[in-house]
């Protein structure tokens, strides 16, 4: 295929060579370019104090006020006790510290996850004149792993003396490739993002279900990028698609509970493309996704509420969306940023017939849509959700033939929406993007709904990625991608730098294999974090009754996350809680409350309680 514009080209450059995200979180240690150092003293400060090599260790607080905080140009490594770091090693990495006080002995221990702890430094280094010496660990043997680096102080001249320690930095020597330059666009492409609320990626045919869900999705991916592993930042509605518009996780962009909307300083993608010229619109289904910040920055904001007692799908459905989009499109200016936000897949599942019967063998009777839906209605909105729901497997599983049906709508709306953007001739030029804001649960965990777990059957969500002029079609992306990444990657090709405090990185960016995405949920009595890569995944169950404070998944032998191995990880639940600790992500920083009003409404959509 010809590639018109210098953009196209360099897309196609990108992805033919394997390019794309990797999460930076605020973060990383891994990916640094040759010959930097990262400053490690911020996390040593608040590094865990344990009397023996790991767990049990010392109260956050506690190891806090050890580290002696009112030092404010130095740490302090209490004697005879262990602090750890935990961090993924680049290559060719060497960890030192500048270190003075009475002991006369330090050692430094790396220890590997899911490998013995070795001895990377031990001697005096550390002279009780008051000079400041410098000690070095080599760690070019851990390239590319998560280690634990554990800090012992020998006892000095008195008891409680400890060991001052003014720089912590870990030297990088990595093959990171170079930034690639942004594209010299001749024209800004339009801009399209189809959000479908709700889809799995396991249920559309590119991504390799079985039932014919979806037609025009797997047509469209034939000529666009899949990426085969995406997450959502979030399982519900608010929060996630807060991260695909700002490019930011959560706990930064404020939209964090059911009581909070983005911040109003944080800057949205519409905002941005607004500013350079682009006409922004959205069409918007799904309250949440409407009216707590997400409709910052459009020129035209179409917002079709949910209606109870007039509609059984209580949603405009996405075809009668696409209706309105395709009229708008007759006098929309270009370049253009459409966004549309359709929910025919959420409860409840009343999928038209037609659509109903393309996903089932020919003379299939057709389940009794209401029945099904009534039984299921008082488990499905009540708040919070019910773990196990009170239904039984089959009933789950004829609602999941609904919610199937529901799909195939879903995708039909999308075709026509292509017929319109290639019947205005704004289809090949443009970059297109489709995705969910989270998936749903069909009894895989144990549950229904959504918003209840960061399992994969939330997490995981389709983005396939027209681009300009059609380069890299057809091709496939193992990596992982993110929501986070969608922002970045639209500005790139509009030849926007993007800004570098995003959470996420252009999908254009070469790949690294220490991508991490993180994931959120404050709902309903629930706080859980997690940060996951292509191998595994940690959760953090802050507040989950029931359920263990940690789960740890090696995601190779356990793709559908059933055996938690916590009790043989240390090493991965304490890199992960200091990653979550470094990166203030513990600490939200919530945006403004909702009013009155939006909260009478998400209690009769079941996001709150009465």
């Amino acid at each position: 295929m010809v590639l018109r514009t210098p953009l196209a080209r360099r897309a196609a450059v990108a992805f033919g060579s394997g390019r794309v995200a990797a999460v930076c979180l605020g973060l990383a240690v891994a990916g640094v370019a040759r010959g930097a150092a990262i400053d490690l003293l911020p996390s040593l400060r608040v590094a865990d104090v344990c009397p023996g090599r790991r767990e049990p260790c010392w109260p956050a607080s506690v190891s806090e006020r050890l580290h002696r905080p009112d030092r404010e140009a130095a740490v302090v490594l209490p004697p005879r006790w262990w602090t750890n770091l935990y961090l993924r090693t680049p290559a060719q990495a060497e960890f030192t510290l500048e270190v003075r006080g009475p002991s006369p002995e330090l050692t430094i221990e790396a220890e590997p996850d899911g490998g013995a702890p070795v001895v990377v430094y031990r001697g005096g280094g550390v002279r009780a004149d008051g000079e400041w010496r410098t000690v070095t660990a080599d760690l070019h043997s851990f390239a590319g792993t998560i280690v634990r680096l554990g800090i012992l102080v020998g006892p000095g001249g008195k008891s409680t003396d400890g060991v001052e320690v003014r720089t912590a930095r870990l030297h990088a020597d990595d093959e990171a490739s170079p930034p690639a330059p942004l594209p010299s666009a001749t024209r800004p492409p339009n801009v399209v993002i189809y959000l479908v609320d709700t889809l799995r990626a396991d249920h559309l045919g590119c991504y390799g279900y079985g039932r014919p869900t979806t037609p025009r999705l797997d047509a469209f991916a034939a000529s666009a990028v899949v990426f085969d592993d995406a997450r959502a930042q979030s399982p519900w509605t608010l929060p996630s698609t807060g991260s695909l518009l700002t490019g930011l996780v959560p706990p930064r962009h404020g939209a964090v509970s059911r009581a909070h909307g983005i911040r109003p300083d944080v800057t949205t993608l519409a905002d941005t493309l607004r500013r350079r010229g682009y006409h922004t619109a959205a069409f918007v289904t799904n309250y949440l996704g409407a009216t707590f910040g997400q409709q910052r920055g459009f020129d035209e904001f179409r917002f079709y509420p949910e209606d109870e007692e007039r509609r059984r799908s209580v949603f405009v459905s996405g075809d009668a969306a696409v209706r309105r989009v395709r009229r708008w499109l007759v006098h929309a200016k270009q370049p253009l940023l459409l966004y549309v936000h359709v929910a025919d897949p959420h409860f409840p599942y009343v999928p038209p017939p037609r659509d109903l019967r393309a996903v089932l063998p020919p003379a299939t009777p057709l389940p009794d849509i209401r029945r099904a839906v009534e039984a299921a209605w008082p488990v499905y909105m009540r708040f919070g959700g019910e773990r196990p729901p009170p239904l039984g497997a089959a009933a789950v599983a004829e609602l999941e033939t609904l919610y199937d049906g529901d799909v195939h709508a879903v995708d039909a709306a999308f075709g026509h929406l292509l017929d319109a953007l290639r019947e205005h001739g704004l289809l090949e030029d443009a970059a297109v993007v489709v995705t969910a804001d989270h998936g749903e649960e069909f009894l895989d965990h144990g549950g229904v709904a959504h918003g209840q777990t960061l399992y994969d059957e939330l997490l995981r969500v389709p983005l396939i990625v027209h681009l300009p002029g059609g380069a890299a079609a057809g091709s496939r992306r193992t990596a992982l991608a993110q929501h986070v990444d969608v922002m970045p990657t639209i500005l790139e090709l509009a030849g926007i730098t993007p800004p570098p405090d995003l959470d996420g990185r252009s999908l254009l960016a070469p790949t690294r294999d220490d991508a991490e995405a993180f994931a959120f949920l404050h709902l309903a009595g629930r706080e859980l974090q997690g940060i996951s890569t292509a191998a595994w995944k940690v959760v953090d169950n802050r507040r989950n009754s029931g359920v263990p404070r940690f789960e740890v998944y090696r995601i190779a032998g356990d793709p559908h996350e059933r055996m938690n191995v916590a009790n043989g990880a240390p090493i991965l639940i304490g890199y992960v809680r200091e990653r979550l600790r470094s990166a203030a992500l513990a600490r939200p920083a919530p945006g403004p409350e909702v009013s009155p009003e939006q909260l009478e409404r998400l209690k009769a959509l079941g996001y709150v309680a009465d």
